[in-house]
């Protein structure tokens, strides 16, 4: 007698399974703890530099390749 059989013979049988599966699936989930997906933290830095009157290619030559290399020695 195969699956589809009893489950046309008995299909109270079939939502009762069906519900089972329904509620413990949803229980599982339920009980899931925040652990699962912890929040994760990655170290970031933001630094705003002005310099008035700059070209962009001087803004890159005089302050973000040197903050850069500054920036890159510090560890974590």
């Amino acid at each position: 007698m195969t699956l589809s059989d009893i489950s046309i013979q008995r299909p109270v049988l079939t939502w009762m399974m069906a519900l089972a599966l329904l509620v413990f699936g949803l229980l599982g989930y339920l009980r899931l703890g925040v652990d699962q997906y912890p929040d994760m933290e990655f170290p970031q830095i933001e630094v705003i530099a002005v310099l008035e009157g700059a070209t962009p290619e001087g803004i890159e030559e005089d302050v973000t390749d040197v903050l850069e290399e500054h920036l890159n020695t510090i560890s974590g």
